[in-house]
């Protein structure tokens, strides 16, 4: 089944990776990373491409009678269904990027006029995209193959709807914003609940059969089908990952002008100016500013935001942004300008909630991107303390 479409998926993906290098290399997209405009350039990658489409396509074309799938989608409401599904809103989102990305240039060549496509519009779209990806990860792996019964259905979805409706009402009672935050919340909660109820089925029914203890059980049942226990945990970081997106709804960023002895409160924060001084390392010069920092009146001790002057370099100084993290939330404090001799300057305080869950999702995605990959033989340790016959 869907031959046509994953050939046809992998033949964009490469065109697409020919293309973005195209747009950085040609300076048909203005940009940081572009190389600057090279005509000759443009026209080589445009003629390979269209070299790439012709040929890469004229073959499905020809090998149409052996790309002829076996079976077809019995329903739309199936796993079958969920993954085309899925796969259309990957596919809408490249494209919506594609768009954003190259719009600059289209409105130039139809208008004259470059029209540069900011962050709003970005947000905009991708945050409901992202969102159905995040329900099509807790939907898809809960529906039968084929074709789903009410039964099936009913018994499949029970537990992570409870959870999501208990996880949503507690956003509630928070009064966290539903759009999008909460919704985020209440999704990882869907997923969650249908990741763990796969996960204890499985060694419930491992532990009956092979008569080990429940941990056990689970263990096996992960190196026994690598595969589908890896792509949960695949499911798991993309949760995480989630909730970290989900922190941006409470994110706080003010900016303060503050002389010595000045203090500003952002929320449970409370940032003092201690000064602003000047040091040399031979390299270049440095002006930090001295910020004590206190948390609901308890001193959490001094950060150095500060701006750097390299030699040679003294007209392009980098911003030197200084960092607490938490599990909780990060805090950022950045010192856009300053004044040396009334030691004054301007500070901009920013909290970014649940930014770390980022890191710690692609961490989990990336372990079950392994134990999916991982050869049989390397889990024959497994079965070590099952008895014989059971093994």
């Amino acid at each position: 089944m869907l031959k046509v479409w994953n050939v046809s998926l992998v033949i964009i993906t490469f065109f697409l990776t020919i293309f973005g290098t195209f747009m950085t290399r040609s300076g048909v997209v203005q940009s940081v990373h572009a190389f600057g405009e090279d005509r000759a350039l443009m026209w080589m990658f445009t003629a390979f491409m269209v070299a790439v489409l012709i040929f890469s396509f004229s073959w499905v074309i020809k090998r149409l009678p052996l790309l002829r799938p076996r079976y077809d989608l019995d329903s739309w409401v199936s796993r079958e269904a969920a993954f085309v599904a899925n796969n259309w809103i990957l596919l809408i989102a490249a494209m919506l990027v594609l768009f954003g990305t190259m719009f600059p240039t289209l409105s130039e060549a139809l208008t004259g006029n470059r029209l540069t496509v900011g962050p709003p519009f970005f947000n905009r779209w991708m945050a409901p995209i992202g969102l159905i990806v995040l329900a099509l990860t807790g939907i898809a792996p809960l529906l039968a193959w084929r074709r789903s019964t009410v039964g099936n259905l009913r018994e499949q979805f029970l537990w992570p709807l409870v959870t999501a409706v208990v996880v949503s009402a507690i956003v509630l009672a928070l009064g966290v914003r539903v759009w999008s935050s909460g919704v985020c919340f209440a999704l990882c909660a869907f997923v969650t609940g249908s990741i763990v109820q796969e996960f204890v089925r499985g060694a419930l029914v491992r532990k009956e059969a092979t008569g080990t203890d429940t941990l056990t059980a689970g263990i096996g049942l992960v190196m026994r089908e690598r595969r589908r226990y890896g792509g949960y945990i695949v499911h798991l970081g993309i949760v995480l990952m989630f909730f970290g997106f989900a922190g941006e709804g409470f994110k706080a960023d003010e900016q303060f002008l503050l002389k010595p002895g000045q203090q500003a409160t952002v929320r449970h924060y409370t940032v003092r100016n201690d000064g602003v001084k000047v040091t040399d390392d031979g390299q270049k010069q440095m002006v930090t500013g001295h910020i004590a920092v206190f948390e609901d009146g308890k001193a959490l001790g001094t950060m150095y935001p500060a701006r750097w002057f390299f030699r040679k370099h003294e007209q392009q100084p980098t911003t030197e942004v200084a960092i607490r993290r938490t599990v909780a939330e990060d805090l950022y404090l950045i010192m856009p300008a300053y004044e040396l001799k009334d030691e004054s300057m301007s500070l901009q305080v920013v909290i970014n909630p649940l930014i770390n869950w980022i890191w710690a999702g692609f961490g989990i995605l990336v372990l079950g991107t392994g134990i999916a990959l991982l050869p049989e033989r390397a889990f024959a340790f497994a079965l070590g303390r099952v008895p014989a016959e059971v093994a």
